[in-house]
């Protein structure tokens, strides 16, 4: 119940591939727990022919993802995140 509360209100309508990952990452934790998708999670497209993957230093790095292991509403979107980096302790 507290993940569709937590989505339930839209985030502002700015270009932004963070906002874009994070509806993808809505989209995977609501499915996981069968509950239903706000209409700006599934409306935000992203840009799935320019894929981005956030950079995680200070130092730009290559694209790394594997795309065999990121979730298809990621891909979707255009976001390189790893399934495994979605796992917190």
């Amino acid at each position: 119940m507290t993940r569709v509360l937590l989505a339930a209100e839209r985030p502002d309508d700015s270009p932004s591939r963070w906002l874009d990952a994070i509806a993808a990452l809505l989209e995977v934790r609501l499915n996981e727990a069968s509950a239903p998708n706000p209409a700006w999670v599934t409306e935000r497209a992203g840009h799935p022919d320019a894929v981005w993957e956030p950079q995680r230093s200070s130092r730009t790095v290559p694209l790394s993802a594997d795309r065999e292991e990121v979730p298809p509403e990621f891909l979707r979107r255009g976001i390189a995140i790893e399934r495994g980096e979605l796992i917190s302790a």
